[in-house]
Formats: C-alpha cells, sequence, structure tokens
C-alpha cells in the first residue's frame, strides 16, 4: 500500500486504486457505517471511495506529504469529511 499511498501524496499522476483496497484500508466496519450513513450500499460506497480517496489526497498533499493541519486526522475525521461529497 506503501507505493499506493505514496501516488496520492506525491506530486506526480495518482495509480489507480480498487474498490476492495478501500476496505482493506478502512475495515468492513467502517465502509459499512459510512455507507449506512449516506444511504448506500458498502459496494456503491467503496467504488465511490475508490474514485474520491486519490484525488482528495492528491489535493490536500504537496511533495509527499500532507498540508499543515491535515496529519493528525484519521480515518474516522477523513470518513466524515468525506460524507458531505455524497
Amino acid at each position: 500500500m506503501g507505493g499506493l499511498l505514496d501516488s496520492f501524496l506525491g506530486d506526480g499522476a495518482n495509480a489507480p486504486m480498487a474498490a476492495t483496497q478501500v476496505t482493506d484500508i478502512l475495515g468492513a466496519d467502517k465502509v459499512g457505517t459510512f455507507a449506512a450513513e449516506i444511504g448506500t450500499t458498502p459496494e456503491t460506497a467503496t467504488s465511490a471511495l475508490s474514485d474520491a480517496l486519490p484525488e482528495l489526497l492528491d489535493k490536500v498533499s504537496s511533495g509527499g506529504k500532507l498540508l499543515e493541519g491535515l496529519a493528525g486526522d484519521d480515518a474516522g475525521d477523513l470518513l466524515g469529511s468525506l460524507k458531505k461529497l455524497f
């Protein structure tokens, strides 16, 4: 996963992310909770997140590092922010 994350945080092109990788990273419980909160299935949520996360992480990072103020956020905070997108 390190190479995948590096591609999102770095300044180059983002590597593609599979929906199954979202579940691997966040865990099925968090994905299920997130999906229920936004009124969709876990499959739809992971598909949307696999499209959105690379771009989101790319936009909040520069030179391989998260921009100041974002480094302390955990996956729960990130999921909370992502709920606003859907």
